[in-house]
């Protein structure tokens, strides 16, 4: 369910429930909030746009539109030198993250006129992960990472209609300035595979499985804090080739690619959907002699479906 969605829900039950004429209805309304547990819905949101391997987008599901934007920048060092230690490398990562959410609704009680509800969402993320690089072929690479972040988020709600004054009273402005504050724990498992066949073809995949635990120690409103685990699978596939061409004296290759995310545990749902498919392609642009691990910059373009959720993605990236 949306949030707005879910804020609307609260509002309505707070007039009408039983409840509400034992005790003032904004009493029943922070009660709701709680049951419905929108705190979680806020953690949602800041993991889905700081998770590593959840492809930056832009997303439509349920009257919630998400963009998601991500700057992804991982290193691995040199294997231990000692004999026993000679396929085992240090590895670290970290991930910025900024996403802008929207949500939209309507509260309707009969026989009064109808109220427009819109929440706009905007969280920043840093996760920072360290561990170790198994080599276990030249081909494939196991990666066991401990991660640790925080996010801040940020959702303003405005009200619009006849009644909007008065549910801006009835509410006691909570929903206008929401922020929460939250630490993030949690680690990754990570399978890398990079393959090259005949014709200067290159495969590379990458089966990542993320589990992180937020916490809010800080919110706007007591109503907000909350604890919750969040879990994310993602697959992804890439093949790419030369062109033949060249452009700014560096070689142009094409690529086509494709990947899938699942998420699980309880909150597995809590944004309105729990999984979603990846297919696009693009160009890049080799240059291996800018920056150490950096192989170049591509275009991509790709289309995003899923179980109640569809989206696009157009941008730039660095490939590594």
């Amino acid at each position: 369910m949306a949030a707005a969605r879910r804020l609307a829900t609260a509002i309505g039950l707070a007039i009408l429930s039983p409840a509400a004429m034992a005790q003032t209805p904004f009493d029943e309304f922070r009660r709701e909030l709680r049951t419905l547990r929108l705190g979680n819905t806020l953690q949602a949101l800041s993991v889905f746009g700081g998770t590593p391997g959840i492809g930056a987008a832009n997303y439509s599901a349920d009257g919630l539109d998400i963009s998601t934007y991500k700057l992804p920048v991982a290193h691995g060092f040199a294997p231990f030198g000692h004999p026993y230690l000679n396929r085992i490398a240090p590895y670290v990562e970290l991930t910025l993250g900024y996403l802008g959410a929207r949500a939209g609704g309507t509260i309707t009680l009969d026989p009064l006129p109808a109220t427009a509800l819109r929440t706009d969402f905007r969280t920043y993320t840093a996760l920072a992960g360290g561990g170790f690089e198994l080599l276990l072929t030249e081909e494939v690479r196991v990666r066991p990472i401990l991660l640790l972040g925080y996010s801040r988020v940020e959702a303003d709600t405005r009200f619009g209609g006849p009644l909007a004054g008065t549910l801006e009273s009835l509410t006691g402005g909570i929903l206008g300035r929401i922020r929460s504050d939250n630490a993030m724990i949690g680690g990754a498992l990570e399978i890398a595979y990079d393959h090259r066949f005949a014709g200067d073809l290159r495969l590379r995949g990458k089966l990542r499985y993320n589990q992180i635990h937020a916490s809010a120690y800080s919110a706007s409103d007591g109503v907000f804090k909350s604890d919750g685990t969040f879990g994310a699978g993602t697959l992804r596939l890439e093949l790419n080739g030369p062109t033949g061409r060249q452009m700014f004296g560096r070689e142009l290759r094409w690529l086509g690619y494709t990947g899938g995310t699942v998420f699980t545990g309880p909150r597995r749902s809590a944004l309105g959907f729990g999984e979603f498919a990846e297919f696009g392609g693009g160009l890049e642009l080799v240059d291996r002699n800018v920056v150490r691990g950096v192989e170049g910059v591509a275009l991509r373009g790709s289309g995003i479906v899923g179980n109640g959720v569809t989206g696009w993605s157009v941008g730039l990236s660095l490939a590594f």
